[in-house]
């Protein structure tokens, strides 16, 4: 198996910046892809060791991409996650002003999370979503438009454009979640937790029942997401993270609980829970 992490790229994004703290100082090569889809593709076929992806942002919830390519066809497990403080900078052509930006390009998430900022300043201006902020970047850059990006301070640095305005996003404390991809989920360590799919049959307290199996072994839930099953209107897919391995007992016995009620119940990774963000991040 190669020893590269896969993200979404280009260079100069978030999921970079993820990467490249999960890397560490290791002797793993970074390569970036062009969607979520093809980092997943690439740890299932093992092109990589392990794909780095968003997941989640504390402003706009959960990136639905990510969630429904972990329903499909792709074989792969959650073996760790990362925590990235989000900082939006608008980016612009050196010796570009303010009036004359005449279209905005970013990350559909980028624009929702600086949304308020836009509106007060930008009011009228066209926004253009494309696959990721640092690509926004690479686009203002190689056009002769006098267009504007809202990237990272690395795209600015990469592409060579100036920060017009810095920190404009609409949250002081915006993050985002990544989660590291792999053909296997990793081995205990003590601090984990496990993500779960899990398919329960449209029927009155059928959650509620799934639920109380974690309620009553006193098993903490971290998060709860919900997608549509794609089979009929009503049904959902409901994403759930729990503390603790899927091979303590309490979790398993809690797992045998689910699995008696519910339709599907699939064990997606127990990994080693993110630490806090500091200040630095």
């Amino acid at each position: 198996m190669s020893d590269t992490i896969g993200y979404l790229g280009p260079a100069g994004t978030f999921c970079e910046k993820a990467a490249r703290r999960y890397k560490g100082e290791g002797k793993e090569n970074l390569m970036p892809y062009r969607s979520i889809r093809e980092v997943f593709g690439a740890v299932e076929k093992g092109d990589v060791k392990s794909g780095i992806v968003p997941i989640e942002n504390t402003y706009e919830g959960a990136v639905n991409q990510t969630l429904d390519l972990m329903t499909g066809e792709h074989n792969v497990y959650i073996a760790g996650e990362i925590i990235i403080t989000i900082r939006q900078n608008l980016l612009t052509h050196p010796g570009v002003s303010k009036r004359e930006i005449d279209c905005i390009l970013s990350h559909s998430q980028a624009l929702a999370q600086c949304r308020e900022y836009l509106n007060t300043h930008y009011t009228g201006v066209p926004l253009l979503e494309v696959p990721s902020t640092a690509e926004a970047a690479r686009l203002v850059a190689t056009s002769a438009e006098t267009w504007a990006a809202i990237a990272t301070r690395s795209a600015a640095e990469t592409y060579g454009l100036q920060i017009l305005a810095a920190d404009i996003q609409d949250q002081f404390n915006n993050a985002t979640r990544f989660v590291v991809l792999s053909k296997k989920d990793a081995g205990y360590v003590p601090g984990c937790k496990t993500s779960l799919l899990i398919y329960v049959l449209d029927r009155p307290g059928a959650l509620f029942k799934v639920l109380r199996e974690f309620y009553e072994r006193n098993i903490n839930l971290c998060r709860i997401e919900s997608r549509p099953a794609r089979t009929r209107m009503g049904d959902y897919l409901f994403f759930i993270d729990i503390e603790g391995h899927r091979h303590e007992d309490r979790v398993q016995q809690a797992l045998a609980g689910v699995t008696a009620l519910a339709a599907v119940v699939r064990v997606l990774g127990s990994y080693p829970t993110a630490p806090p963000l500091s200040e630095n991040d």
